[in-house]
């Protein structure tokens, strides 16, 4: 099946705490110790699916049941403009499909060749988290240097 449609979206919450609790920034409040990101995954009719996090509403996932994945994905460009919203779940149903990493299909998108391995380094991204509560620069310098001790 070259061109299967979408059967079926499952949807929900990736719930989890973090390490320690993260501050408030200069665009939102307190983010806490909790942490909630929404995930859905696509269902193709030959019974591949892709899984990812998806920024939209149920309601906006739902409507692509029937609907082809040639009409959702382009291995030359990606996912179509109107389904940014799930791009991830659509780019793991493709490499899924393809039996590849999406690296892989990502790099032939843009006519490069992917590594056989590909690693790449991980850092901690909460570090401009906690100081904005702080009246002195010194006590926030303070943190900011425990906390990235922590997250190394």
């Amino acid at each position: 099946m070259d061109d299967p449609r979408v059967v079926r979206v499952e949807w929900g919450w990736l719930e989890g705490r973090r390490p320690r609790s993260a501050g408030c920034n200069a665009r939102l409040g307190e983010h806490g110790s909790a942490i909630r990101l929404p995930v859905a995954r696509l269902w193709a009719e030959d019974g591949s699916s892709g899984f990812g996090r998806a920024v939209t509403e149920r309601e906006q996932a739902q409507a692509l049941l029937g609907r082809r994945l040639s009409d959702l994905f382009s291995p030359c460009q990606g996912v179509t403009e109107s389904h940014l919203s799930l791009e991830y779940p659509l780019w793991d149903l493709a490499g899924q499909r393809a039996g590849q990493p999406v690296y892989a299909l990502a790099a032939a998108a843009v006519g490069a060749t992917a590594p056989a391995r590909l690693q790449v380094p991980c850092y901690d991204t909460s570090l401009y988290f906690d100081d904005l509560h702080l009246a002195s620069d010194d006590d926030a310098a303070e943190l900011m240097a425990a906390e990235a001790r922590d997250g190394y």
